[in-house]
C-alpha cells in the first residue's frame, strides 16, 4: 500500500484508473491477489520511497536578533523542514540560546538550539558556503534602501539548481510581482550564481547554501547584503509586507526543501 503526494500527481502518467488524490491509499495488488502486482503503482511506490534529492548543506543565519522567542521559533521552523544548522551573528543577548523564552519558542527543537552557535562576525558564519542568499523587503517600511534586484525564492532556487545540474537556463521569468519582487530574466539571475555550484557537482560534494535574515526591526544592513550573491524577496502584500522573523525563516525553509527534493 502506498500513499500518493504531489510528486506522483505531477508525473504526467495516465492509466485507466481514476485520478490520484493527495494522501490517497492505493492497493498495489489489484483484485486482492498478492501475486499480481500493478506495475504502474509499484513504480509510484518506488518513487515515493526514493525521491530525487540534491545533496546539500544548508545553514540559516540570524543577524543581530533581538528577541529570544524569535530565535526559538526559527529553530522550530527549520527543524520542521528537516534542517538543523542555525548560526546567530552578534545577537543582542549572547546567551540567548539558553534562555527559557528561547527554549519555549523552539517547541521541542532543542537539538537545533544545542547545535546552534554564536559568532561575532558574519564572515565566520559564512565560512565554507558556496551560495549566500540575503533576505529582505522590497518595500522597506523603515528606511530607504539601495536599489537592488530581489528574486522570488522559488524562481531563484530553480535557476540555482539548474546550474548545479549543468542544465540550460532557457526559461524566461521576466516581469515583476505585485509585491515589488522583481523576477528578472534568467541571464541576469544566473549571473548572481557563483561558479562554485558547478564545482559541487564535479567534485561530488554537497551544495553549501546559507540564508541570511536581519533583525526584527530593520532587517539586514546594506553592508551585510553586499556580502551575498543574491537577495530573496518573499512576494507579499505591497501595502503590508512585514513578516515575523520566524515566519520568513519558515517560508524560505519550505521553498528550499521543496526545491531540493521535498519529503
Amino acid at each position: 500500500v502506498v500513499r500518493t503526494d504531489h510528486k506522483i500527481q505531477n508525473l504526467g502518467l495516465t492509466s485507466n484508473q481514476p485520478p490520484f488524490r493527495p494522501n490517497q491509499t492505493i492497493n498495489c495488488f489489484p483484485n486482492e491477489n498478492p501475486m499480481i502486482p500493478n506495475p504502474l503503482l509499484l513504480v509510484f511506490a518506488s518513487l515515493c520511497a526514493n525521491p530525487i534529492m540534491i545533496p546539500h548543506v544548508t545553514r540559516f543565519v540570524l543577524i543581530q536578533t533581538h528577541h529570544p522567542g524569535n530565535v526559538g521559533a526559527a529553530a522550530r521552523a527549520i527543524k520542521t523542514m528537516g534542517f538543523d544548522d542555525l548560526v546567530l551573528v552578534s545577537p543582542r543577548d549572547k546567551r540567548v540560546l539558553n534562555r527559557q523564552q528561547t527554549v519555549q519558542g523552539a517547541s521541542g527543537a532543542n537539538d537545533v538550539l544545542e547545535k546552534a552557535r554564536v559568532c561575532e562576525r558574519l564572515e565566520e558564519a559564512l565560512d565554507g558556503m558556496d551560495v549566500v542568499c540575503a533576505t529582505g523587503m522590497p518595500n522597506d517600511m523603515h528606511r530607504e534602501r539601495e536599489e537592488r534586484e530581489y528574486y522570488a525564492p522559488r524562481v531563484y532556487f530553480d535557476g540555482l539548481l539548474k546550474k548545479v545540474r549543468g542544465g540550460e537556463e532557457d526559461e524566461s521569468h521576466s516581469g515583476s510581482g505585485g509585491s515589488g519582487v522583481h523576477l528578472s530574466d534568467d541571464s541576469a539571475m544566473v549571473s548572481t550564481i557563483p561558479n562554485e555550484v558547478r564545482n559541487s557537482k564535479q567534485e561530488e560534494r554537497p551544495l553549501r547554501v546559507a540564508f541570511l535574515f536581519g533583525n526584527e526591526r530593520k532587517g539586514m544592513r546594506d553592508e551585510d547584503i553586499d556580502e551575498c550573491h543574491a537577495v530573496l524577496g518573499i512576494p507579499t502584500n505591497p501595502e503590508f509586507g512585514s513578516l515575523n522573523l520566524a515566519s520568513a525563516v519558515q517560508l524560505i525553509a519550505y521553498d528550499w526543501r521543496e526545491a531540493v527534493g521535498g519529503y
